[in-house]
């Protein structure tokens, strides 16, 4: 029963972290297309993208502290034999981090079902990073040293 809660949060967490970064991302241009100044505006493009990412990595981490803290999923717990770290929020952000960036040290380590989900935000991750990636590609190639028209330069 307790995988089925696992790939429900799963689920909902991918749905609201691509969402998410849609909409941060749909905003940003939305800023960078009304700017006046130059390279700057691809400077909004890496800002919303890193915002984006550092959210998705916060749902996540959010997600864990609950799950591992109210329920019979599993825990996070130290690798390293001889550490007495305390499992706490900054923990799971942590983890989320390293997971979502593919990074994954190896040093906190996820047990139970919550295996499934450390899984999934390291794939749902790669994706949205990917996204960022092609965004800030997209905007490069439509702001980067383009002169303004002449109609917006007063």
């Amino acid at each position: 029963m307790t995988v089925w809660i696992a790939a429900l949060c799963t689920l909902g967490l991918i749905v609201a972290t691509s969402l998410l970064t849609y909409e941060i991302l749909r905003v940003a241009w939305f800023f960078m297309s009304r700017s006046r100044h130059g390279r700057s505006r691809v400077l909004y493009a890496l800002a919303a993208a890193f915002i984006a990412h550092i959210i998705c990595i916060s749902l996540y981490g959010f997600m864990y502290f609950v799950l591992a803290t109210y329920t019979p999923l599993g825990t996070l717990r130290d690798a390293t034999p001889d550490s007495s770290e305390p499992f706490t929020f900054i923990l799971t952000i942590y983890f989320s981090a390293a997971t979502y960036s593919s990074l994954g040290f190896g040093d906190i380590v996820p047990t139970g079902d919550l295996r499934l989900i450390a899984v999934i935000e390291g794939l749902n991750g790669l994706l949205l990073i990917g996204w960022s990636v092609a965004h800030s590609f997209l905007a490069m190639e439509e702001f980067w040293e383009k002169p303004l028209p002449p109609e917006r330069r007063k």
